[in-house]
């Protein structure tokens, strides 16, 4: 919480000031002021924005922008996730690449094809989360649902039936996986399966769990000496938790919160 309140002071205060003079090109751009996802990734701070990447180093409160021809191919980041070794992105049109921030350059994931424009999916298919398992196992959260990739074998699973209470081909808002099972968030509720089930392209090895009508946008797995808790955020109803004991979701006792849109919850 302490770096994420230090990035905001940061960013409020000092982006959009002066960069059109130290970022070839940046003129013109949005400013980094909405901050969509963000990501620890070698001792810095990735976050995207509406105006691209930036890279942040808390130690000495130092940064660097990535954007358009500068390590990007456009500003319309949509997510971001990463492994040990490697950071991936995802766009709403084209599709899911690999960045290099050294380098700055990325490469493109050419399967799936998340970037080619068909009939059904005039623009492509939006990158909408990435969950990294491991360094060869990526959990692709996108327009249509959900995708299992192996970067090694280049194996594809693709999972769009969620569960009875979600449509097929919903779209996925954030995927997490911890205590053995994988969490789905959807703008239809949330679904939930055993990581092992080799047989999840099918509807009836899922559940799904609803909570007035709202959508599910994150979750959280808050682990203490203390507490063992899943928060779940909405884009209707504020904070909610996931009572293990009954199965279900249910609200918290007092939140003082009103009702926020939740759209995001860091670890």
């Amino acid at each position: 919480m302490k770096i994420l309140k230090m990035i905001i002071f940061f960013f409020i205060f000092t982006v959009g000031n002066g960069f059109a003079g130290e970022y070839p090109g940046w003129e013109g751009f949005p400013p980094m002021y909405s901050i969509k996802d963000m990501i620890e990734f070698n001792g810095y701070i990735f976050g995207i924005t509406n105006g691209g990447l930036f890279r942040y180093e808390p130690s000495t409160q130092e940064y660097k922008l990535f954007y358009k021809d500068h390590g990007l191919i456009n500003n319309d980041v949509f997510c971001i996730g990463a492994t040990s070794q490697e950071l991936f992105i995802g766009y709403p049109e084209d599709g899911l690449w690999l960045f290099d921030p050294e380098g700055e350059n990325s490469r493109q994931i050419l399967f799936p094809e998340y970037h080619i424009k068909t009939i059904s999916a005039p623009n492509g298919i939006a990158v909408r989360n990435i969950y990294a398992l491991n360094d060869s196992i990526l959990y692709v959260g996108h327009a249509l649902g959900l995708d299992m990739l192996n970067l090694n074998t280049e194996e594809l699973r693709t999972y769009t039936n969620l569960g009875p209470d979600i449509n097929e081909g919903t779209p996925v808002n954030e995927v997490k996986i911890f205590g053995g099972r994988i969490w789905v968030c959807t703008p239809h509720g949330l679904a939930v399966a055993d990581e092992d089930n080799p047989n999840l392209e099918f509807e009836e090895n899922w559940k799904s769990y609803t909570y007035e009508k709202t959508g599910i946008t994150c979750i959280l797995h808050a682990v203490d000496e203390y507490d063992d808790i899943i928060y779940i955020g909405t884009d209707t109803v504020g904070f909610v938790y996931f009572d293990e004991k009954n199965d279900k979701i249910v609200p918290l006792v007092s939140t003082g919160m009103g009702n926020p849109v939740i759209n995001k919850m860091l670890e």
